[in-house]
């Protein structure tokens, strides 16, 4: 070993902290295997068989000899089932299993030619981490059984210049590793005084955030600072999981926390980062649109009170002769200066099927009332607000259908009268029902759907089974295959497919991330709309847009009781009160609205009655009119017409 790496060695050991190992490369390289070969133990899942082993970071710790090891295994880039971006995003998050950084990178590559996969993924790398990366990076060629008795500088001769011209990039050097071999631990020594000597190089330090591409660094410190604040909170949530979970279980579950918490924190600050680079650039536009008008004003001599106006109708100009940029000012600026607006998910179905339950799962908190117990759960509609992953949600649970204790009328009432909860409407409709055959209650429940809210109403609809524990180890695949074609063909009605929810099971937020996946899919399918009044039928259209008049006129009257009670109740006895405020105005606009409409059309109908019967009146009368006889006096007054013309057409006949 050099007298570099025996410092380099002294000095972690002095501080017993553990070398930061990363792996990276594309996809099938052998980077789980090669950390299962230098951990010596079987950690990270390898399987080459599959197209996707690992779809987040995950680290590992062990020993090397005397020296603590913390290795990195990562997604491998340009995998073919999934995003690039995405696969970007997840190895650039992981600040806590990163922290303060990797001593070294590892790029894995299978023993051979250096392929334009490859080179693409070299390119990513440098791009993502900045061009000191290579600083820091050794090459470990895999697949060492294949040299067939050679050595690897051997194929390190031979090999084209492009490999060679990386390998020389990268201040580590190269190494291989026969991973069907692991027993054999000489090449992780050697590998590992290669590292040590790296490590050296570096001068002890690791990669840190100076090192990364400006806007990366940004992003980094304020993933940090979005962290540090949430610090308190992801403790809490830290004990919590102490109190449920023991040992390993314990760890994996803190691990998922994490995982999570860092995504989000991620997005937070990529999205942050965005508005503000895209603020820039729109600035710089306008700037040099304002420049090349006052360049234009000036070369024609326009005074200085002209200029600004030219400068105006510049701008205009450019927006009329690019129409998309328009639309993308007034994007940004809607993103700049506006909240993310959330998703409204808008459960439906009959008593008794689970939307409260689901409602809970999906927002990963107990705030809807579920008891299977109970008869009648959810009286009157709800909505209670919250986050999966970065995507803010908005769910509204309904009262269920065919309640045998609750009026019918007032149930369907009851779930079109919210315009408060829902404006400006929902995106989505989950339809949800239990796991089984489509009962007759269901197809009634479907048919009740369509007529009060449109036929349009499927192409806004996702079905949720709950139930799912009742699977019995099948997937929810081979039971809709063994389904009735009833329940068959409602799901292919509905444009967003179905999911199943184990509502036993709330602490597995994988099916509630496939869920919103789905989600997104199906509003991306209606172009991002939400299900608006336009698309009810015309008697609900007329409703609903009589009732928000009534709300509008009402607003300044709901304004002042709004303020009065805030005056007596604080918190959430505060909003408790605000919507039990909201539901008496919403049903009392709700019922006016609906007495004029009835009155309106009653009027209808009886004018349309008093018309009939008036025609059916002036027809028998009609029919049963005596026929009027003519009189001695209309026989002469008509001779005495006719008889002047009769004489005239004679006398011209006979002279011809």
């Amino acid at each position: 070993m050099s007298s570099a790496s025996i410092s380099g060695a002294a000095q972690m050991d002095e501080h017993q902290e553990p070398l930061r190992i990363m792996l990276l490369g594309k996809c099938g390289a052998g980077k789980s295997s090669s950390g299962n070969t230098l951990l010596n133990k079987q950690v990270f899942t390898a399987d080459m068989t599959l197209a996707r082993v690992t779809p987040y970071c995950e680290k590992e710790e062990g020993l090397v000899e005397d020296t603590p090891i913390a290795v990195i295994d990562t997604p491998g880039f340009f995998e073919t089932d999934s995003n690039k971006k995405e696969i970007v995003r997840e190895i650039l998050k992981c600040v806590k299993l990163l922290e303060p950084g990797p001593h070294v990178f590892v790029f894995v590559v299978k023993l051979g030619r250096m392929t334009q996969e490859d080179q693409a993924t070299m390119s990513l790398i440098e791009a993502k981490f900045g061009p000191r990366v290579w600083d820091y990076t050794i090459v470990l060629f895999t697949h060492g059984d294949c040299l067939g008795g050679k050595s690897i500088n051997d194929a390190i001769t031979k090999s084209d210049d492009n490999l060679r011209n990386f390998i020389r990039k990268c201040s580590g050097g190269f190494h291989v590793f026969n991973n069907k071999n692991p027993e054999d631990q000489t090449q992780v020594t050697t590998f590992m005084e290669k590292i040590q000597t790296l490590i050296a190089l570096n001068g002890g330090a690791h990669y840190e955030t100076a090192l990364y591409p400006k806007e990366e660094q940004e992003i980094r410190e304020k993933q940090d600072s979005i962290l540090a604040e949430k610090n308190e909170e992801i403790t809490r949530k830290e004990e919590n999981l102490k109190e449920h979970y023991k040992d390993e279980e314990l760890k994996v579950e803190i691990r998922k926390l994490w995982r999570r918490e860092e995504e989000l924190s991620r997005r937070t600050a990529e999205n942050q980062m965005s508005k503000r680079l895209n603020f820039t650039r729109l600035l710089r536009v306008l700037l040099v649109l304002m420049l090349v008008a006052l360049l234009i004003g000036w070369a024609l001599q326009a005074p200085v009170p002209v200029l600004l106006p030219i400068t105006l109708i510049w701008i205009l100009m450019a927006v009329k002769v690019f129409p998309s940029t328009k639309g993308k000012i007034q994007q940004h600026l809607k993103r700049q200066w506006s909240t993310p607006e959330p998703l409204r998910i808008m459960l439906l179905g009959k008593c008794g099927a689970g939307k409260s339950s689901s409602g809970n799962t999906l927002l990963n908190k107990q705030v809807f009332t579920a008891d299977m117990t109970l008869a009648r759960v959810t009286p009157y509609c709800e909505k209670e607000e919250g986050w999966v992953e970065d995507t803010p949600i908005a769910v509204i649970d309904t009262p269920g259908f065919f309640e045998t204790d609750s009026n019918m009328k007032e149930t369907v009432r009851e779930i079109l009268k919210c315009v408060k909860l829902l404006e400006p409407g929902p995106h989505v409709f989950v339809f949800v029902v239990k796991l089984g055959r489509m009962t007759q209650e269901d197809q009634a429940t479907m048919s009740l759907i369509e007529a009060k809210f449109g036929p349009r109403v499927w192409d806004y609809t996702i079905v949720l089974f709950t139930h799912g524990d009742c699977l019995g180890g099948k997937s929810i695949n081979e039971a809709i295959t063994k389904s009735d074609e009833n329940l068959r063909s409602f799901i292919r009605k509905c444009s967003g497919g179905f999911h199943v929810f184990n509502n036993k099971n709330p602490e597995d937020q994988a099916q509630v991330t496939t869920f919103m996946e789905k989600i997104q899919t199906l509003i991306a399918l209606n172009g991002g709309a939400h299900y608006e009044t336009a698309l009810y039928p015309k008697e609900e259209q007329e409703i609903r847009e009589k009732q928000d008049s009534i709300l509008a006129e009402k607003n300044e009257e709901i304004t002042r009781k709004e303020k009065n009670l805030k005056d007596l109740h604080k918190d959430e006895e505060l909003k408790v009160e605000i919507r039990k405020l909201w539901r008496r105005e919403e049903e009392l606009s709700r019922r006016i609205a609906e007495n004029k409409m009835s009155m309106r059309s009653n009027f209808t109908r009886l004018l349309k009655v008093l018309l009939f019967m008036a025609l059916v009146a002036l027809l028998v009368w009609a029919l049963e009119a005596p026929e009027p006889q003519p009189s001695q006096s209309d026989f002469d007054r008509f001779h005495q017409r006719v008889h002047p013309l009769k004489e005239q057409y004679s006398n011209v006949y006979e002279r011809r």
